[in-house]
């Protein structure tokens, strides 16, 4: 978390500084890229977080009360990304700059957004998974 804000710093630092639009706009781009890159990272250890926990509650069913939500949380934080992917439009056939960068700008919010649903998801499991092993 502490890598990706101090990214976003200096992204926000990059783009402040950036007079050109399509600088502007390349620079998002980029971003968004290697944000959705760490984002897919973070959603396949979320399915596999899942499947351990699916596994530990079938082994274990005095923990399903406690576990079920854990595995929600996953499920959605997954599928909120998988959603986020079909709807990202990279093409701006018809559209300003202007709007291309406010655009990508809400994009690159939504996606850290997602993130961060995913780091918590996966940190919710991986210490209920440790602590009933």
């Amino acid at each position: 978390m502490k890598n990706f804000l101090i990214t976003a710093a200096c992204g926000a630092l990059l783009l402040s500084s950036c007079t050109d639009p399509k600088a502007q706009q390349k620079a998002l781009t980029d971003e968004i890229l290697k944000t959705h890159d760490k984002v897919m990272d973070d959603a396949g250890k979320a399915q596999y977080a899942k499947m351990k926990l699916d596994t530990l509650l079938q082994r274990k069913p005095e923990l399903k009360t406690d576990g079920t939500p854990i595995t929600t949380e996953l499920t959605v934080a997954d599928s909120t990304m998988e959603e986020w992917m079909q709807k990202f439009d990279p093409e701006f056939k018809g559209k300003s700059t202007e709007e291309v960068i406010t655009y990508l700008s809400a994009q690159k919010k939504q996606l850290s957004e997602i993130d961060s649903r995913l780091q918590a998801a996966n940190g919710k499991a991986a210490q209920f998974i440790n602590q009933h092993r």
